[in-house]
């Protein structure tokens, strides 16, 4: 599990925070890497202030989780061959 945190005066925490978990969540697409955003851990270390004092959180900091490893269903996306893509070209 991974915990991004940011201190309650940066000019923009939870958006700092978010962006950082985004970053990641590519980062380890694109290493082979599952992700999925865990709301429960962050509910997890709201009711238990000791755990969340235990890891290091500050008591104010904005916080979220994400869960990550290696993933056990393996998705086939291919390119989509349909005119769902048809671009048209209009002049003036």
């Amino acid at each position: 599990m991974l915990i991004v945190s940011a201190p309650p005066d940066a000019p923009c925490p939870q958006e700092d925070v978010v962006l950082a978990l985004a970053y990641f969540e590519l980062m380890a697409q694109a290493a082979g890497l599952g992700t999925v955003w865990c709301g429960l851990g962050k509910w997890l270390l709201e009711v238990l202030p000791t755990l969340k004092s235990s890891i290091g959180l500050a008591a104010d900091a904005k916080y979220f989780c994400m869960v990550f490893g290696l993933p056990s269903v393996r998705y086939a996306r291919t390119v989509q061959r349909d005119d769902a893509a048809l671009v048209k070209r209009v002049t003036l």
